[in-house]
């Protein structure tokens, strides 16, 4: 399992509690973390995500992605999702942004959840939307 910190610092753990790696590079509190494959993902207070090898911790990409706190999710296609403290949600192919969806709140986005066909999002304007897998809204729940 995987944990943030104000430290500016994700670890991996194993099932005994044990530090397996530590992720460095963050200039600000990891408050968001997700996995895929062989990498982690790690959303950040710094206004970035940044994508590590799960195994040794080394970095492989460092993204700006919105504007102070990051939170991330992975889609089934490998493509991550961002959403940020602009309000703006994020589609990226590695370190391209396809797809930007300025004002997707109209708040801050606090979390994203991934499922098989749709996206989730949540915010400080209290509400939940669904979004499809490839960025068009779908509802709104309040």
């Amino acid at each position: 399992f995987y944990t943030g910190s104000s430290d500016s610092t994700a670890m991996r753990w194993d099932a005994e509690g044990n530090p397996v790696a530590q992720f460095l590079g963050h200039e600000k509190t990891v408050g968001s973390i997700a996995e895929r494959g062989a990498e982690v993902i790690t959303g950040s207070w710094d206004a970035t995500f940044r994508v590590w090898d799960a195994a040794t911790g080394a970095l492989k990409h460092r993204v700006e992605a919105g504007v102070h706190a990051i939170t991330v999710a992975v889609l089934p296609t490998g493509e991550i999702v961002a959403g940020s403290q602009d309000k703006s949600l994020r589609f990226f192919r590695g370190a391209e942004c396809v797809r930007r969806i300025d004002d997707a709140h109209a708040d801050i986005i606090r979390g994203i959840s991934v499922g098989s066909t749709s996206v989730a999002t949540v915010s400080n304007d209290n509400t939940l939307k669904l979004w499809s897998l490839d960025g068009c809204p779908v509802n709104t729940y309040q």
